[in-house]
């Protein structure tokens, strides 16, 4: 089964909502090209015979983990009383003035 996807301008305009946006028609026709490409890569993945064949991968590469172990420290507090003692707190959360205007 091939996936056919064709994008229309309604699905375009549907994603210019979600992501708060306003595409000119170039970026447009754009976005159109690239959604295009992103199916037809996954035409291909689908579209793969014997599978079953390979060991799934968790990670391409063999690496360990470059992350250090957690440390637990007191500093957090010292630096929540600074905050309480300076910042308008509601409910326990820091309030902040608006950045976003209707």
């Amino acid at each position: 089964m091939v996936l056919v996807y064709i994008l229309s301008e309604d699905i375009i305009t549907y994603l210019e909502k979600l992501v708060l946006v306003k595409f000119n028609e170039d970026e447009k026709e754009r976005v159109r090209v690239e959604i295009n490409r992103i199916v037809d890569l996954f035409n291909v993945l689908k579209n793969m015979k014997e599978l079953d064949i390979y060991e799934p991968l968790f990670h391409v590469h063999e690496i360990s983990s470059p992350l250090r172990d957690d440390e637990v420290l007191d500093k957090l507090d010292e630096e929540y009383k600074m905050l309480k003692e300076n910042a308008v707190l509601v409910q326990g959360y820091v309030k902040a003035p608006k950045t976003m205007v209707e």
